[in-house]
């Protein structure tokens, strides 16, 4: 979900462009077969806390920062309604594992999927008249 310790993520203010981006590093991410891996890490966080937790500094925390800096820099260009983008974060990340998870063989999202994606990310969140 996302690569591994990916580069610190610049923002371009461009939601289209960042998600398009980000969206296209995760569904690599989902599509190299490390999804199997993570989730079970993620069954088992319980029981190995320590495990979970290399797991989200190395991989989940990297992506959600990303997204989040990519909504936060959009507010200020004025294409995402003002508050908190959390929710706008999680929208992007369940929308791309659903798709993954719709698909008998769990392939990631397309390309073409993931400009679906942004695009109706982009229009739910822009700010209201």
């Amino acid at each position: 979900m996302g690569a591994v310790d990916m580069p610190k993520f610049v923002p371009s203010g461009d939601l289209s462009t960042d998600l398009m981006v980000l969206g296209t590093q995760f569904a690599e991410g989902l599509g190299s077969g490390a999804l199997d891996l993570q989730l079970r890490v993620s069954a088992d966080a319980s029981r190995h806390p320590e495990v979970y937790a290399a797991l989200q500094r190395h991989v989940l925390d990297p992506m959600s920062h990303a997204l989040v800096a990519a909504f936060r820099a959009a507010q200020v260009a004025g294409q995402v309604r003002e508050g908190d983008v959390a929710w706008l974060v999680r929208a992007f990340v369940g929308a791309m594992l659903a798709r993954t998870f719709q698909h008998v063989d769990r392939m990631p999202p397309t390309t073409a999927d993931v400009a679906e994606l942004v695009e109706e990310i982009a229009n739910w969140a822009a700010p209201r008249p």
